[in-house]
């Protein structure tokens, strides 16, 4: 990839579905390329190599992608995953490991990386039994993002028993971070002071825990007057304090300020069951899944959205990523 050229890659998620490449350079987006993988979920891209990495929520296999010059997509290897459900996939700081959030089996996988990228058949890292009160959602573990901090730990949210884990690098059994109870929380970003965003899916929060793991604010998000909304995702502003974040059922983003205590100042309405965000130098980029179209939300000078616009018509798109470099660096 070249400045000014970036390449955004999609996952379809559904029977026909895998992951395609496109081009944002021009007047009009171009698909350039597609690789098939049904149930295509969770992006991953490779912050160092032309690689892609691509795991599928319908057989669980896990995909590795060669992003070529011209912006095509070579499958280079495939490790099988079982009804495991992978939904979130790290690379830790040195980019030679690769770890994978199951949410079906209730586990944690964590694969070296070969000197081309490829990851290899991974460990099971240990994950904490227990339940939360919600018997539909949470009748025992459900990892369901992992993340690497700077020093090499890994963490990970488990929606299944409201609690973050912490594993540190040497391994062995992870630290535990007790949530609210019944809030289920999905995914998390780090702050640039070090406290952790946690989104709260069954409670439709997000929540503030300091670095330590203390609670320090939550707020309401994707309010409703009937029904329920599911927050997904989040994204945080580079160089400033606010956080995104997609509330399915809701079909909005939030915008919060987390200078101090989080407060909602923004709530824009979006497509049908927003499932990734994507931020890039000038917007925010959303999967509206039940579209199935990509929606581009500018940023002001202020970090606050305008309305979103359709861009891209892609089947169930279910995450987003910037492929063979970042558009930042443009």
């Amino acid at each position: 990839m070249t400045a000014g050229e970036p390449l955004l890659a999609v996952a379809a998620e559904h029977a026909e579905g895998g992951v395609e490449a496109w081009r944002l350079d021009g007047a009009v987006p171009r698909r350039v390329a597609a690789v098939r993988l049904p149930g295509a979920f969770t992006l991953l891209a490779h912050p160092l190599r032309p690689v892609l990495y691509a795991a599928s929520s319908a057989h669980g296999a896990l995909l590795t992608l060669e992003v070529t010059a011209g912006g095509g997509l070579d499958a280079r290897d495939r490790l099988p995953g079982g009804d495991s459900l992978p939904c979130s996939l790290a690379l830790d700081t040195s980019a030679t490991r690769l770890a994978v959030a199951h949410y079906d089996a209730g586990a944690i996988s964590l694969h070296a990386l070969g000197p081309e990228g490829v990851p290899e058949p991974g460990e099971w890292l240990p994950v904490p039994a227990g339940t939360g009160p919600d018997p539909g959602r949470q009748d025992a573990p459900h990892p369901h993002q992992v993340r690497f901090g700077a020093s090499g730990d890994l963490w990970a949210t488990d929606l299944g028993t409201d609690r973050l884990l912490r594993y540190p690098p040497e391994g062995g059994a992870p630290d535990v971070v007790p949530v609210a109870r019944g809030s289920g929380p999905r995914h998390f970003a780090w702050l640039a002071d070090g406290r952790v965003a946690v989104v709260d899916e069954l409670a439709s929060r997000l929540t503030v825990l300091t670095a330590a793991g203390a609670p320090a604010g939550s707020v309401a998000i994707g309010a409703l007057r009937e029904g329920r909304s599911f927050p997904s995702d989040l994204a945080v502003h580079p160089s400033r304090d606010l956080v995104y974040v997609a509330n399915r059922g809701a079909d909005t983003v939030s915008v919060v300020d987390v200078r101090a205590r989080p407060v909602l100042v923004q709530e824009v309405a979006v497509g049908r069951w927003p499932q990734h965000l994507l931020i890039g130098p000038d917007a925010l980029w959303c999967a509206a899944r039940d579209d199935d179209r990509v929606l581009r939300l500018p940023l002001h000078g202020t970090g606050l959205l305008g309305d979103s616009e359709p861009v891209l018509d892609v089947v169930r798109p279910s995450w987003l990523a910037w492929a063979g470099g970042s558009p930042w660096a443009a």
